[in-house]
């Protein structure tokens, strides 16, 4: 989702449960594999528990920054792209 702050674009990255409750949000300038990163250890650093799937949107950016922070999940934690 894009927002307009001060006239400028930011980008809202958000995770959401299998619930459907907001685990997180941020709220960034890019939308690169920097941004990723840090939303990804925001996210992971007050998780109790460990996600079995990951789903994400097509972004590039996802999967580098997965492979960067979660070296270890990429074989037994599927991460699956839902169709824009």
């Amino acid at each position: 989702m894009f927002l307009t702050i001060n006239g400028k674009r930011h980008y809202r990255w958000r995770a959401v449960d299998q619930d459907g409750h907001i685990l997180d949000i941020l709220v960034h300038r890019r939308r690169d594999k920097k941004a990723a990163k840090t939303f990804f250890r925001k996210l992971l650093k007050g998780a109790d528990l460990r996600a079995r799937v990951i789903i994400t949107d097509q972004l590039r950016s996802y999967g580098a920054a997965i492979r960067e922070i979660l070296p270890v999940w990429n074989t037994p934690t599927p991460v699956l792209e839902q169709p824009c």
